[in-house]
């Protein structure tokens, strides 16, 4: 009886462990240190399918103070935003699943492009999102659903089991 009660703990912490390890949001860029040259900015997702992606929200006047100090010869007013470097796209390729998140990196341009936006090179994000929403591939994401389902229901059976018990 008492060995039975641990395995069936034993089950159980396994089972919350891979729902805590899938359902948990990460990080999805690495944290890297910034300077003094660095800015951090958030960014929503534009509406339009062409020309940049993304726009600046909140932070449109922390930016244009930002671009006026770096670049007083220009009268830029920041509102699209290009993002290069380190981007989330490799977990996840469509940004509007990501929604609205702050960048941190150097702006390398103040009005890049046709639709003159801002162009930072983004060392990390603060993007985060759930291992089981990852948008990588159909097939793991069936994977990972079938895992995640098993690992809730042998949590529940469980714990049903240690009441019982």
């Amino acid at each position: 009886m008492k060995k039975s009660k641990k395995v069936l703990i034993t089950i159980l912490f396994i089972s919350i462990g891979i729902l805590a390890f899938y359902l948990i949001p990460m990080r999805i860029t690495p944290k890297v240190p910034l300077t003094s040259e660095d800015i951090s900015v958030k960014v929503e997702r534009s509406g339009g399918n062409t020309g940049p992606v993304f726009k600046v929200g909140k932070d449109k006047s922390k930016l244009k103070e930002i671009l006026k100090d770096k670049y007083p010869d220009k009268d830029i007013e920041p509102y699209y935003i290009e993002l290069t470097g380190n981007l989330p796209y490799g977990v996840v390729n469509d940004p509007v699943f990501l929604g609205d998140y702050v960048v941190h990196g150097t702006i390398i341009s103040p009005d890049g492009g046709e639709e003159k936006s801002t162009i930072i090179d983004v060392k990390y994000t603060d993007a985060k999102i759930s291992r089981l929403l990852r948008d990588d591939s159909q097939m793991s994401a069936i994977y990972e659903m079938l895992i995640v389902f098993i690992a809730f229901i042998s949590a529940f059976i469980v714990v049903i089991l240690l009441m019982i018990n």
